[in-house]
């Protein structure tokens, strides 16, 4: 695994099981009796997708149609959340409880952050080329801004910032995360020194502030082979863009019925 064997193709099936793991400890984890280090196991989740994108945005043929799936993604993912929160009732902020724009969009949309950082390669790589400088920065800035409140973006943003300026160089991008897992790591034992007496030891309070779990994802990076795998056929560009939101779908109604 560690000799360069993965291809993109079977990173992405590792990243869509870790994904489907990760949420349903998230919602059913504790009636499931999962250890609390479960929770670590879906860290690795976000990272490989954001470097697979890259990837993407490298060799695909159509930069355009790959943006748009992103999109339409994002739009799908916008509706099941809507109808989520407002079949819950997750849409009141709970200290007026008056209706609250963001707790009515807030949500797993995993798609909408990837979109914006799809803009962002294709705008950093337009400013390395000297292409409408002045212009495209004046895109960035904001652009930034809206991707760190998106789901992950704060955490993902050095990695794919890392990613942009340095497409291709999958050394750089494990030295990214490796420094920014350390930093997590580090900003989460410190964040317990303050919350010790709420949490009975480090370890279950680690499982909670959890980000620097990210770390996961450096082999698996290590492993990847440069190469797309599959066979090219239709399903295999599509499914995650199938597996994300059925997934979340069928977890929304099992906890809406059983829960």
């Amino acid at each position: 695994m560690f000799k360069g064997q993965l291809t993109g193709f079977q990173l992405k099936i590792v990243a869509l099981i870790g994904m489907v793991l990760d949420h349903v400890t998230t919602h059913f984890g504790s009636i499931l009796g999962f250890p609390f280090w479960v929770s670590w196991l879906g860290r690795f989740v976000a990272p490989l997708f954001l470097f697979l994108l890259m990837e993407g945005f490298r060799y695909t043929s159509n930069r355009k149609a790959y943006f748009f799936r992103l999109l339409a993604g994002a739009g799908s993912m916008l509706i099941i959340t809507l109808l989520h929160n407002g079949i819950i009732g997750n849409y009141r902020n709970p200290l007026t409880q008056e209706i609250d724009l963001w707790f009515l969009l807030n949500g797993n949309n995993i798609f909408l952050t990837l979109a914006c950082f799809f803009l962002l390669f294709y705008l950093i790589e337009k400013i390395k080329k000297g292409e409408g400088v002045w212009f495209r920065l004046l895109l960035l800035a904001p652009l930034i801004l809206v991707t760190l409140v998106t789901e992950g973006g704060v955490y993902l943003m050095p990695l794919g910032l890392i990613l942009a300026f340095f497409p291709g160089s999958k050394r750089v991008a494990i030295l990214m995360l490796g420094i920014s897992s350390f930093f997590l790591g580090i900003k989460a034992i410190l964040n317990y020194s303050i919350l010790a007496e709420v949490y009975p030891n480090l370890w279950t309070y680690l499982a909670y502030d959890n980000q620097w779990m990210q770390v996961l994802a450096i082999p698996l990076l290590a492993a990847y082979n440069g190469q797309r795998g599959g066979h090219g056929r239709p399903w295999e560009k599509y499914l995650f863009y199938i597996v994300y939101p059925l997934h979340l779908s069928i977890i929304y109604v099992l906890e809406f019925f059983f829960l």
